[in-house]
Formats: structure tokens, C-alpha cells, sequence
């Protein structure tokens, strides 16, 4: 029943995971040396932004779904 009506934490707890997921296997791709820690901390302040952007827009979306998908059963509640 869960997986056919997710509750927004559920959907948000997702999009987190896969949103920081990208940005973590990016840290694994950089060479270690010199510039190391100014390459990891532009790759981790660009994912922050990025995830920061999907999030608020997922979140918006997911809003707006849920609210349409209450919007008829409240419509048949009331008298």
C-alpha cells in the first residue's frame, strides 16, 4: 500500500538520496594531488546548488500532485 501511495516524506527522502548520489561518485573520479581540495570543494558547493534547485522543484511538484489528487476526494466529502 505504501509503494502505491507514497507520503511526501517518502518522495523527498528518495530525491535526496538521488540527487547526492551523482556528487559522491563525482569525488571518487578526482585525482589526488595538488588542487585536490579545490576541486572536491567546487564539486561538493555545484552539487549542493544542483541538489538545493532539484529539491525545491521536486518538492513543488509533489505539492502540486498531491494537493490534485485531495482535491476530488475533498469534493465528495463535502455536503
Amino acid at each position: 500500500m505504501t509503494a502505491l501511495r507514497p507520503t511526501e516524506q517518502n518522495v523527498l527522502l528518495a530525491m535526496a538520496i538521488l540527487c547526492a548520489l551523482p556528487w559522491s561518485l563525482a569525488l571518487l573520479l578526482l585525482d589526488f594531488g595538488h588542487g585536490f581540495a579545490n576541486q572536491a570543494g567546487a564539486v561538493v558547493c555545484v552539487g549542493l546548488v544542483v541538489n538545493a534547485a532539484l529539491l525545491w522543484w521536486c518538492t513543488a511538484a509533489l505539492r502540486t500532485r498531491m494537493l490534485q489528487r485531495e482535491a476530488p476526494e475533498r469534493r465528495r466529502h463535502d455536503p
